[in-house]
């Protein structure tokens, strides 16, 4: 509960109308919390993205855009 409630306190400080998670935040995220503040979730679907350098193998590809950036870095498509 923490985590959701942790992110709706990112969204409802950056005024946002709309949250877009990765599948893996299902696990969390508290839809019922985000619908009562007016914020509409949405599922990110990365299920075809390129496989890229990550850290940990197996490749991932239920990360964030965030996995991206701290692995490629200037190299990020």
């Amino acid at each position: 509960m923490v985590k959701s409630e942790n992110l709706l306190g990112i969204c409802l400080a950056a005024g946002a109308t709309k949250n877009v998670s990765v599948p893996a935040a299902k696990k969390y995220i508290r839809l019922n919390l985000f619908y009562l503040e007016g914020i509409e979730v949405q599922w990110m679907d990365n299920s075809n993205c390129k496989p890229y350098h990550q850290l940990y193998l197996p490749f991932k590809h239920e990360v964030t855009g965030l996995d991206l950036i701290f692995n490629e870095g200037r190299r990020s498509p």
